[in-house]
């Protein structure tokens, strides 16, 4: 029996120089309802407001300083929020910064911090929830990218202990502007040598 022959058009296999394609995954939760939901969970000062010169571009932060009865000193241990959105109802990027200037606000630093990354994970239906809320209160670094969203937690270098929550949308390659092509090595026509 003589195998079967099926036509595909010419163009199937030639390689036509297209982008890198990638499925991403958008954090499309209003930032101005977590702004909302963070404040009722004890993040005070968390007013919705346009930032920068860009009119499109919103934020909320939130500085807490958190005292315990047996330290008195000038720099209290503290956490810092800041959410950024943009005027499509996203989430651009989600900061929580907390700053251990004593070993006994350690724990409540860190719960802090935990309730506001559990508010924000929880809205955005994060699939790990629970493992990244468990490792931010071990103080344990982590790194996750999935689907062009980013999520980070890292101890800064010194003392006293600082540590960082980041989430935020990966950027898209950005079309590079015409100086920084024409400084791209890889551009380059390749060097003969006689």
């Amino acid at each position: 029996m003589p195998a079967t022959k099926i036509l595909l058009p010419g163009y199937l296999f030639v390689d036509l120089q297209a982008p890198e394609q990638r499925f991403l995954r958008l954090i499309l939760s209003d930032p101005k309802t977590l702004c909302e939901t963070l404040r009722g969970n004890g993040f005070k000062d968390l007013e919705w407001v346009r930032s920068g010169v860009n009119s499109i571009d919103w934020e909320c932060s939130s500085f807490t300083a958190i005292k315990t009865e047996t330290r008195r000193s000038r720099n209290p241990s503290s956490l810092f929020l800041n959410i950024r959105g943009d005027g499509e109802n996203r989430v651009t990027s989600f900061r929580v910064k907390l700053n251990i200037e004593s070993i006994e606000e350690t724990d409540p630093v860190v719960n802090l911090a935990g309730t506001a990354v559990e508010a924000f994970l929880l809205q955005v239906r994060w699939e790990n929830a629970s493992e990244i809320i468990t490792k931010i209160r071990a103080l344990e670094d982590f790194d996750i990218q999935n689907f062009g969203s980013h999520i980070q937690f890292m101890k800064e270098f010194g003392d006293p202990p600082r540590y960082n929550f980041l989430a935020f949308q990966i950027r898209k390659n950005v079309k590079k502007s015409p100086s920084e092509t024409y400084f791209d090595r890889k551009l380059w026509f390749p060097l003969y040598l006689d």
